[in-house]
């Protein structure tokens, strides 16, 4: 070994054990004895190229140095965009070595390199200082934040090869199908997995991120060929070419966060079809050469497009609705096939839409001249038509002296209105009539005016003549001075308004009255019909007529038939549903021996029997008719022989109330009415039927009359609860209680309260109700009844 290659390697020992790793990024060396030239420079440059470092005798130090094993690792992809730049020099010896002496630094090359000591399980340390580990496992490559870690982002790498898990273990990376990154890492570092000229990484199919990556760094997975599937969701951060030329297909980002893509995040991603996300930054050949991209959504609207985004993709379409900003060759080489602009004040960078043959028609919101302003090296075929909305063309028809316009109907493809282009038409010339038209007519006072007009509607005259004065040309106003009534006439009058000349004009009687709408006088009645009146509100007269026919003569008799016992009175029988106008004339026993009767004219009456037997009770109406009703006296006591008008089955809620209304056949019946409840707990009932609900349940209500009775079964439902009603917080001290006032709604509900803590060394609860504080802190209180719950937070100081 030269003496200037000894100089830089010593050197190089010494700058690595005074660096901190994080600059470093290297792996742990299990023989440090054999670290050779090219491995001290690669640590201590941290993975950048170097070419054509002259040591001495022009002897080169390259990218292909044997690092471990034979392996080689290169840089050497011929993707001229994708190559990273060399450093310009190296430092030489003196700013290397600086003050040391020789010795000492051959004391620090003698001296063990410590780099990172292995995990358990298999895992290694990224790097010193740095809480990530890695492993193999067959084809799979896990990174995992270590025990207790704080969240930590992956280390930033210079080049791929800068990093342990790939320099020390080049065969694994050349296999590796899958990367797992654990929870807890926060980002993807510079270059961590970057494909490099068909080796590291080309086999990866699949990347597993966690919820807690929302970074990956520039050329993170660049050149990674096979990978397909990588859930980006959660990342808001995509470096420069971060995934570039990778086998990616769908990418759906995260909709509710805005999402950053660095210059060719996706560049050359033949695989790619679709993109979707919320609200997505878009930067500098984000997507180009994606050439299968058909499909790409963002919620929020764009309002720039960065130069050469989306070159060389297959859209078809692109929503341009927010858009005032397109760069350089954006769209160039693409499907588009129709474009629709809503922003006027836009700006077009050059080449934006060259290449896109398949473009047709562009739908514009602001005029001709602003396009031609801003188009002009947009790259536009000459074969596109553009609507330019602001232009609105009128047609015009020419005049005498003026030229017209003709429009011509086009149809936008974009939008599908109708728009025109318009074609000038010359001057038609005065061509004037043959015959004269009176301009102005001569009246009582003054001359009128003929001449020839133009043909053509402009309005010019010829050949102007006068009309002599027409004394009988009046200009006559007319206006009603007597207005012509049903039986007398009225006059006319009227005055010229050029010679104030004045006649008068005889109005003839109209001989027809001005009657007013027809009014009722008096209802139909069992006497008489329908009574109606008008008057002629000119001459007042009258006319009356009848409207209809009178009313039939109706009645009702509550009862056929009456029986009572000998001196047994009763005022049951009642008539009703007399007809208007009618009335009772007289109530009549047909034999006083056997009852007796009073009765009044509102239908009620008082019969009394009076000896055993049988007659009839005659009731006459003012309008003739006449009912009868059968009245039987005997001896012994009327009973009751029928009992009705009750329902089978009732409902009564808690606290309620409700009268039972039994009909008892003979309404004369001289035994008592008796109710009864077979469960007094769930419902009672008075001695006049009234029933009253207790409790929830079902009871059963007997109606009794002689030996006839009647059961209703009565039922109480559950009153459920629908609120509770209590205060929100609450605090009490250490070893205190507190009482809950929870109340239902309703008051009355049968369903019960229920108390229970959510952490019962905080607070306990008892059945009742009662907090009582054990330990600072707080603890919720579940109060329910039913399905009502209520929440109470108590407070314990």
């Amino acid at each position: 070994m030269k003496k200037r290659q000894l100089a830089i390697l010593l050197s190089s020992c010494l700058l690595i054990s005074s660096l901190n790793p994080l600059t470093v990024f290297a792996g742990e060396m299990d023989e440090p004895s054999n670290v050779s030239e090219q491995d001290t420079l690669d640590v201590l440059l941290d993975g950048d190229e170097i070419e054509n470092v002259e040591i001495e005798d022009n002897e080169e130090i390259e990218d292909n140095e044997e690092i471990e094993d034979n392996e080689e690792i290169e840089d050497n992809d011929d993707t001229e965009e994708y190559v990273m730049s060399a450093p310009e020099s190296l430092p030489n010896e003196e700013q290397l070595i600086d003050s040391y002496e020789i010795e000492k630094i051959e004391n620090t090359c003698n001296d063990p390199i410590s780099l990172y000591e292995s995990e358990d399980e298999g895992f290694t340390q990224v790097a010193q200082g740095v809480p990530i580990e890695f492993k193999y496992d067959g084809t799979t490559l896990h990174f995992r934040l270590q025990k207790n870690a704080a969240p930590t982002p992956m280390p930033d790498l210079k080049r791929v090869a800068g990093g342990i898990w790939v320099r020390e273990h080049q065969a694994e990376a050349q296999n590796v199908t899958k990367i797992v990154i654990g929870e807890g890492i926060t980002a993807l570092g510079n270059h961590n997995f970057e494909g490099i000229s068909n080796k590291y990484f080309n086999k990866v199919t699949e990347v597993e991120l966690p919820s807690t990556v929302n970074k990956i760094g520039d050329y993170t997975f660049q050149r990674d060929l096979a990978l397909q599937s990588i859930d980006l969701s959660n990342v808001t951060y995509i470096g420069d070419t971060a995934l570039a030329r990778t086998g990616v297909q769908d990418i759906s980002l995260s909709r509710d966060k805005e999402v950053s893509l660095g210059d060719g995040a996706f560049r050359q991603c033949t695989e790619l079809r679709s993109v979707t996300g919320g609200n997505i930054k878009l930067a500098t050949g984000a997507f180009d050469l994606c050439s299968k991209l058909s499909s790409f959504q963002c919620t929020t609207k764009l309002d720039e497009i960065p130069e050469e985004a989306f070159a060389g993709t297959k859209l078809t379409n692109f929503d341009f609705e927010s858009v005032k900003i397109i760069g350089d060759g954006a769209f160039s080489y693409t499907k588009l096939g129709t474009i629709s602009f809503k922003q006027s004040d836009l700006t077009i960078g050059t080449n934006a839409f060259t290449g896109c043959n398949e473009l047709s028609a562009i739908c514009y919101p602001g005029t001709k001249d602003a396009w031609t302003a801003i188009s002009g090296s947009a790259g536009l075929a000459s074969t596109v038509t553009v609507h330019c909305k602001a232009d609105q063309l009128e047609a015009k028809t020419p005049t005498c002296t003026e030229s017209g316009l003709e429009l011509e109907d086009n149809v936008c493809g974009v939008c599908g209105e109708h728009y025109f282009t318009g074609k000038v038409l010359e001057p038609l010339g005065h061509k004037f009539s043959d015959d004269y038209t009176v301009d102005k007519v001569a009246t009582c006072n003054e001359e009128g005016e003929k001449s020839k007009h133009c043909e053509n509607g402009c309005g010019v005259r010829d050949d102007i003549q006068p009309i002599p004065v027409d004394k009988e040309n009046h200009d006559w106003t007319s206006e009603v001075t007597t207005q012509p009534t049903c039986t007398k006439d009225g006059v006319r009058t009227l005055t010229c308004t050029r010679c104030k000349n004045v006649k008068t004009e005889v109005i003839p009687a109209t001989g027809v009255h001005q009657w007013s709408d027809w009014k009722k006088t008096a209802d139909a009645t069992v006497f008489a019909a329908e009574q109606q009146e008008r008057n002629c509100a000119t001459c007042d007269k009258k006319e009356t007529r009848t409207v209809g026919e009178k009313l039939a003569a109706t009645a009702s008799v509550n009862a056929s038939s009456v029986t009572l016992k000998e001196k047994q009175s009763t005022g049951t029988v009642k008539v009703a549903g007399l007809a208007n106008g009618d009335s009772i004339t007289s109530w009549k026993s047909t034999n006083t021996k056997v009852f007796t009767v009073s009765g009044k004219a509102d239908g009620t009456c008082k019969l009394t029997g009076v000896k055993k037997g049988t007659a009839k009770l005659e009731i006459t109406l003012a309008s003739g008719l006449k009912k009868t009703v059968t009245v039987k006296v005997q001896v012994k006591t009327v009973k009751t022989s029928k009992i009705s008008g009750l329902a089978k089955k009732m409902t009564v809620k808690k606290g309620e109330k409700t009268t039972l209304k039994p009909v008892i056949t003979p309404a004369t019946s001289q035994q008592k009415v008796t109710y009864s409840s077979s469960n007094k707990k769930v419902a009672t009932v008075s001695s006049k039927g009234v029933i009253t609900a207790k409790k929830a349940g079902t009871a059963k209500i007997t109606v009794k009359s002689g030996s006839k009775k009647v059961t209703v079964t009565v039922t109480v439902p559950k009153t459920k609860t629908t609120a509770i009603k209590v205060g929100e917080k609450v605090s009490v001290k250490k070893g205190k209680t507190y009482s809950l006032k929870a109340k239902t709604t309703p008051s009355n509900s049968d369903e019960k309260i229920t108390y229970k803590t959510s952490n019962k060394k905080i607070a306990t609860v008892s059945k009742s109700g009662k907090i009582k504080g054990v330990k600072k802190g707080t603890a919720t209180i579940t109060i329910k009844s039913g399905k009502v719950v209520k929440k109470v937070k108590v407070t314990v100081k």
